[in-house]
């Protein structure tokens, strides 16, 4: 603005206008340039260029890959109860077929409970077999009595291998224990019992039974524990005696020890006939 009035004024003076016609010279001239001014702004501003975006266009969605649904997993198994262990255990134990023990007379009807208490608790307790007590009473036994395919006196004691086996084939049952008192004694005096018994484990699954036997003799003490009778003494003799029959029968067979050989004798060694001195 300065340099205009400063161009205005040097007109003036050149064209020798008076100080009014300057002024209004000066005017015209302001008007002009503010007209001017003012279109090229609006041109300026008409005719800029649209601001450009710079935003890209959104990039296609991918598509997500779906995972396979997993397998199900299979259904876990029902832990095996400590029972079901126990009972499965005693399902495949051997069934032994206890009879009861032919007694000599004098013997005591009592000591047979005795006797068939002591194999039947043992038995059980190898953890290898479960017992039976036989019975005339048992199922096939009976039908068999009634059909009179067995006779009283084939259910009756003593028992020898022949009948044995017959009755472990009528039951199912292969294995059988027989136990025999042999002798008893009672000295009133001493106030002591005497007893032989005798026992076999008879497996009858075979063509031919194989029979593990055991016999032994016991004596009630010498020293009779006060108020002691003569039953109670029996009793306990024939427990104790038991008890040695059948560790004999429940032992494990030993395996018999193969022969050791001797080594082979090495040959001698043949000198050849240059060796030899003259």
């Amino acid at each position: 603005m300065f340099s205009l009035d400063l161009r205005l004024a040097t007109i003036s003076r050149r064209a020798g206008l008076t100080a009014a016609g300057a002024i209004l010279l000066w005017g015209t001239l302001a008007l002009s340039v503010s007209a001017q001014t003012g279109a090229a702004s609006g041109d300026q501003a008409g005719t800029a260029p649209a601001p450009q975006t710079t935003d890209k266009p959104a990039a296609p969605a991918k598509a997500s890959k779906k995972k396979p649904a997993a397998k199900p997993a299979p259904p876990a198994k029902a832990p095996v109860s400590a029972k079901t262990d126990s009972k499965m255990a005693m399902m495949n134990r051997r069934v032994v077929l206890v009879f009861l023990p032919d007694a000599k007379e004098g013997a005591g009807d009592t000591l047979g409970d005795i006797v068939t208490g002591v194999e039947q608790s043992r038995l059980a307790a190898s953890g290898l077999y479960r017992t039976v007590y036989f019975l005339p009473s048992l199922s096939t036994v009976k039908r068999a009595l009634t059909e009179q395919t067995l006779s009283a006196q084939d259910v009756k004691a003593p028992y020898d291998i022949t009948k044995v086996k017959r009755l472990a084939q009528l039951t199912g049952y292969s294995l059988a224990v027989v136990t025999s008192v042999d002798d008893y004694q009672y000295d009133a005096d001493k106030k002591q019992v005497s007893l032989i018994m005798s026992a076999q484990l008879i497996d009858t699954s075979g063509e031919t039974p194989k029979i593990v036997s055991a016999g032994e003799s016991a004596k009630s003490p010498d020293k009779t524990p006060a108020g002691a009778t003569e039953a109670s003494l029996a009793e306990q003799t024939a427990r104790d005696l038991t008890e040695t029959l059948m560790t004999v029968l429940l032992k494990p067979p030993s395996k018999t020890p193969r022969p050791a050989t001797a080594p082979p004798v090495a040959a001698p060694e043949k000198k050849d006939a240059g060796d030899a001195k003259p």
